[in-house]
């Protein structure tokens, strides 16, 4: 492979990669949307579950809440099943649907 081939590929990689940012209006949901870049208005929106202290994903304070915020905002439901509370793990199983 020459030098051209190689930086023209990765030019080509890294701009598929970035594609484009969800706009983040008032229609849209960061529990089923694609998280905006920087990902700051679902970061920052408060978690309200019954039982549970309200956190936001941008200040966590215990490990259920980061395994929630990873599973919710990463898509990765299966995750949710390592959360202790039980509040927090059917929220969590509830908003990765």
């Amino acid at each position: 492979m020459t030098k051209r081939f190689v930086l023209v590929f990765g030019t080509l990689a890294f701009a598929a990669l970035m594609g484009s940012p969800a706009k983040a209006d008032q229609d849209f949901n960061c529990y089923s949307s694609a998280v905006p870049e920087g990902s700051a208005t679902c970061q920052g929106s408060v978690v309200q579950v019954a039982g549970v202290k309200p956190f936001s994903c941008g200040d966590t304070r215990n490990h259920d809440q980061v395994i929630y915020c990873g599973a919710v905002y990463g898509y990765e439901s299966h995750w949710c099943a390592r959360i202790q509370n039980s509040s927090l793990r059917e929220a969590c199983f509830r908003d990765t649907e």
